[in-house]
């Protein structure tokens, strides 16, 4: 993120390429502290526009990215009856009321609530379902920026043949070599995806293991 704003940068600006050689010659310690600042800060946006875009406009059409609607019907209650038994008649009434909701997507998970029942419960989860969450954005952030080098790649492609009135053979040679970044991107995306699921499944699926030990064990 950081070179493609220092080259649209040199574009506008041709001289931004100087003034970087010469902060470089001045302080090289100082460069590398300047260029992490940028790199954290074009982190989070990236971040936030590859989630605005993949999750809510295209990859996921704004559907929530949850393993729990990937189970059956019969494990979806069973997860609820076991939060019920845990925190109270009340709970359960009030995520039975929302589940049709949230199927629907007509809630958001926050909204809904489930998880953050489940995700209290299994505190030695937490570190891998952390680290599951952190892999998916950072999968997700770099499949944005390699879509991001497609569409420059591909604009300025169809900018040059307008104005140059090259062969179309051109555009051939552009389009091969935008399908490694294209293949790539959606290879990314679809691991996130995954990573996500699987961050989820394993707070549900310790939920229920220990849930029912609780249970069994509050019963003898």
């Amino acid at each position: 993120m950081v070179g493609y704003f220092i080259f649209i940068a040199n574009k506008i600006f041709p001289n931004t390429l100087d003034l970087i050689f010469k902060l470089h010659n001045f302080s090289s310690t100082l460069l590398i502290l300047v260029l992490l600042i940028m790199s954290f800060i074009f982190g989070h946006i990236a971040y936030s526009i590859s989630k605005w875009t993949f999750d809510k406009a295209f990859f996921s059409k704004g559907k929530p990215v949850d393993k729990f609607l990937d189970y059956s019907d019969t494990k979806q209650l069973e997860i609820i009856s076991e939060v019920e038994k845990i925190y109270g008649a009340e709970i359960g009434k009030e995520l039975r009321s929302k589940l049709d909701k949230y199927k629907k997507n007509e809630i958001t998970g926050s909204e809904f609530g489930l998880k953050n029942y489940c995700y209290a419960l299994v505190e030695r989860k937490e570190t891998k379902h952390d680290m599951f969450i952190a892999l998916a954005d950072f999968l997700r952030s770099t499949a944005f920026l390699l879509a991001l080098g497609v569409l420059y790649l591909i604009t300025t492609s169809i900018l040059d043949w307008i104005r140059n009135c090259i062969s179309g053979g051109y555009l051939i040679k552009i389009i091969i070599f935008s399908l490694f970044p294209i293949l790539s991107s959606w290879l990314l995306l679809s691991r996130s995806i995954r990573m996500r699921k699987a961050a989820d499944s394993v707070i549900y699926s310790q939920f229920l293991f220990d849930a029912k030990r609780l249970n069994s064990n509050n019963q003898k």
